[in-house]
């Protein structure tokens, strides 16, 4: 069995706990205190983080230390990770999840709400460097992004080899390297307007959407989810894309690239 970590913002502490957040009761604090320091080395790979909605979460530069970890709200509850309280601006100058440059893979993040990253110098809300970054294999499902600024998710990819995410069937030949983006709304605007406000994108192969909103404002180059054209067995099913703006930045390609 994997191990569980709990995690509350309202009653947890991230020290003195003599087990470590393993139950409620000694709950850790913060989310990245139990993904950067606690759950990490290969004894955690697939570990599970469970994280309780008692208060908003504001954090940041969440970098696993393990492969395949699990991140999810407590059963019934939706967790809030909120980037509004930090810099002279009033927002968070950093990314929430910060997986660029990371050599673990698969993260799997489950029914959390990313609100209110809006500067303009960070501020990603997840953010996996290029191509060669394995922690840009990652997946979401049921996950909320909205009321930030730039680019929410930079970026994504799969690889065959290596499986991504937590789903039922991650481990069938299927979905074995796909990054999936299931069941979420991923909704941007420009209020500052940025440069790289654009909801997605997509910098690899593998990589599904499915179900899922993803709509903005303004955008930067008219892409709305951009750079998944360049890379095979990208794909979005039963998804709907919506721009009620115009683009940022000069005039982009597709709306729409992928596939």
């Amino acid at each position: 069995m994997p191990n569980t970590w709990y995690i509350d913002s309202g009653s947890g502490t991230d020290t003195g706990q003599p087990a470590d957040g393993n139950t409620w009761e000694t709950a850790l604090k913060t989310i990245k205190y139990a993904v950067n320091t606690v759950g990490t080395s290969s004894a955690n790979n697939a570990a599970i983080f469970i994280v309780s909605a008692s208060a908003p979460y504001h954090t940041s530069e969440i970098n696993p230390k393990a492969d395949n970890i699990v991140v999810k709200s407590k059963a019934g509850e939706r967790a809030s990770l909120d980037g509004g309280l930090y810099d002279a601006s009033g927002y968070e100058s950093d990314e929430c999840i910060d997986l660029g440059g990371n050599s673990y893979s698969g993260s799997y993040w489950e029914n959390l709400d990313f609100v209110n990253w809006k500067h303009t110098d960070g501020g990603y809300v997840i953010s996996a460097g290029g191509t060669t970054q394995r922690g840009a294999m990652f997946s979401l499902s049921g996950c909320n992004i909205f009321n930030n600024v730039k680019e929410a998710i930079k970026t994504i990819s799969g690889g065959v080899g290596h499986v991504v995410g937590s789903y039922e069937d991650a481990d069938s030949t299927a979905l074995s390297g796909y990054a999936v983006i299931k069941d979420c709304r991923i909704f941007n605007n420009a209020l500052h307007g940025a440069g790289d406000s654009r909801p997605l994108t997509i910098n690899g192969a593998y990589v599904q959407l499915i179900n899922t909103v993803i709509a903005a404002g303004e955008i930067a180059q008219g892409e709305l989810v951009a750079n998944g054209h360049f890379h095979t067995w990208t794909t979005a099913s039963f998804c709907t894309f919506v721009s009620t703006g115009s683009e940022i930045g000069g005039s982009g390609d597709d709306f729409i690239q992928i596939g």
